[in-house]
């Protein structure tokens, strides 16, 4: 299905009892959390939660200018 708008977040959050579990870390070991959504017109289609163990991520992002101008 194609998308026509995306929106990531991106935030820290401790691990709670179950993710510190899964990610072999202690409960509120400092975790990077990405929510990806995605929609086509006003359809949402896509919800995706990543959660990382803060230490051995970095998040690192490359924009270039839009080639849309911005209405007036």
């Amino acid at each position: 299905v194609p998308w026509s708008s995306a929106e990531h977040r991106i935030r820290a959050e401790a691990a709670s009892e179950e993710k510190a579990t899964r990610l072999a870390n202690a409960p509120g070991f400092p975790c990077l959390v990405s929510d990806r959504r995605t929609w086509t017109g006003q359809l949402p289609i896509t919800f995706v939660r990543l959660t990382y163990p803060a230490d051995v991520y970095e998040l690192d992002a490359h924009f270039s200018p839009s080639t849309i101008a911005p209405a007036t």
